[in-house]
């Protein structure tokens, strides 16, 4: 599975209602970050609970994308956007 998708369970929430959903997401992923830190040997497996936090973040942001009225072809030209920019920046080991 490649593509992100989002929830549409909450492609109805407004704006607001929904950027408070990535809010809870990354407040749930830094009390994650806090737990796996005080682990002495902390890997992939001590991590995978935040990894999975992460990645619900990444679902609820694609979803706001949705609620803000953007389809699958616009938020991949979006992505594709960011990718351009963020790789003229010099962001990317290319």
């Amino acid at each position: 599975m490649k593509m992100l998708k989002p929830a549409t369970k909450f492609i109805k929430n407004s704006p607001i209602e929904q950027f408070n959903h990535i809010l809870s997401e990354v407040a749930e992923a830094h009390f994650e970050l806090l737990l796996s830190s005080k682990e002495k040997n902390a890997d992939k497996n001590t991590n995978i609970v935040l990894a999975r936090e992460l990645v619900d973040i990444q679902v609820s942001c694609e979803t706001m994308l949705a609620c803000l009225g953007y389809n699958d072809e616009e938020r991949d030209k979006l992505r594709r956007h960011v990718y351009e920019k963020n790789k003229a920046r010099g962001y990317y080991d290319e």
